[in-house]
């Protein structure tokens, strides 16, 4: 008897824990991971001799395959993500297929729109058309945007070698499944690529620069004031700006200036998410609300302090700011090249001995 209980007992236990397991299973994840699909091109037309050098296949595949290395991205709704490559054994080189992929999108969140905004190499925007999405033909649970994939038929139909069933959150007469010229990425260290998921054709998700009443969080000064702080180090609204919300971005700097008088106040334009136009307003509103400097980048973002942004930001740098150039920089010689450009400080920890970067790296 005692051994049936004990076999009851475990046989309980095992049920309790199967369904613990269930549990966990079903709620372990409710975020699509977004990624990018990449084969290069040697611009042969015969498919047969087509390199397919370098790639990037899924989302998980480790670097030390291809030498590609991934930013992926987890989509858990409406809102504004990047993902991007780099490419760190051989260059990217044009494209036969190029795709941003969601996995488990299509269950997540079904009929959802996807609308690339911005498309970079090597840190600089390229042109780029409406995007089509929908089921990815490679797995029904998966959405995807198509960026370039050129053994498509050209006069792409539903019953062509297409997918079937995409869907534009732009006008479906000017998305295509070819959005960008492939010479455009010829020669890539790094692709970044922007893009909203919204749940409706045409409106922006809401969480994307939304607009609150008032700044009820700017009604005192920051604590490390008051713990002995000289200056303070704030990121840029992006979500606000790209969201074309230019007053509340401006708002916002204003009462940060205002709750900091006295104290120096660097503003980080976090440049890897912006394009060249949304830049040049970054500058200009960090110039008119009376900041200190203008700070590239926190260094987490994705992308760090380049020369193209430091000259953009030199040649239109409005009076009494000063440049700070900050992500990326590891080297002395990077550091040299920054200052000649003309900025003001140089934002360098991973540098060896950076115990004295902060003092020394000054104009």
């Amino acid at each position: 008897m005692k051994r049936l209980s004990r076999l009851a007992a475990l046989l309980l236990t095992l049920a309790m824990l199967l369904s613990l397991v269930s549990i966990a299973h079903a709620e372990e994840k409710q975020s699509a991971t977004a990624w990018l699909l990449y084969f290069a091109s040697n611009h042969e037309t015969d498919s047969s001799k087509f390199p397919w050098w370098p790639q990037h296949k899924s989302a998980d595949q480790p670097s030390s395959e291809t030498g590609v290395e991934a930013t992926n991205a987890e989509v858990t709704g409406p809102g504004m993500y990047t993902v991007g490559l780099k490419f760190n054994w051989q260059k990217a080189e044009g494209a036969i297929q190029f795709n941003l992929v969601l996995d488990n999108a299509e269950s997540l969140f079904p009929g959802y729109y996807v609308k690339i905004t911005d498309i970079r190499v090597n840190g600089k925007s390229i042109d780029h058309k409406p995007n089509l999405y929908g089921t990815f033909h490679d797995d029904p649970n998966a959405g995807f945007a198509p960026i370039y994939n050129n053994y498509w038929d050209k006069n792409f139909s539903p019953d062509s070698t297409g997918p079937d069933g995409l869907r534009a959150f732009d006008s479906a007469d000017e998305a295509t499944y070819e959005i960008i010229n492939p010479d455009d990425i010829v020669a890539g260290d790094t692709i970044e690529v922007d893009f909203i998921v919204a749940a409706n054709a045409g409106e922006m998700p809401e969480d994307i620069g939304e607009k609150p009443g008032k700044l009820t969080s700017l009604v005192a000064p920051p604590p490390v004031l008051e713990d002995g702080a000289e200056e303070i180090d704030v990121v840029l609204n992006i979500g606000a700006l790209k969201a074309g919300e230019t007053e509340y971005v401006k708002t916002e700097l204003e009462a940060l200036r205002a709750l900091t008088e006295g104290y120096i106040l660097k503003v980080i334009a976090e440049t890897c998410f912006l394009t060249r136009e949304e830049k040049l307003l970054a500058l200009k509103l960090i110039g008119d609300c009376g900041a200190d400097f203008i700070k590239t980048s926190t260094g987490f973002g994705g992308g760090g302090a380049t020369e193209e942004d430091v000259s953009l930001f030199k040649r239109h740098l409005p009076d009494g700011l000063k440049i700070k150039a900050s992500g990326g920089i590891k080297t002395f010689e990077q550091a040299a090249k920054f200052l000649l450009l003309g900025c003001d400080r140089i934002g360098a920890s991973g540098l060896l001995g950076n115990d004295f970067i902060e003092e020394e790296i000054k104009i």
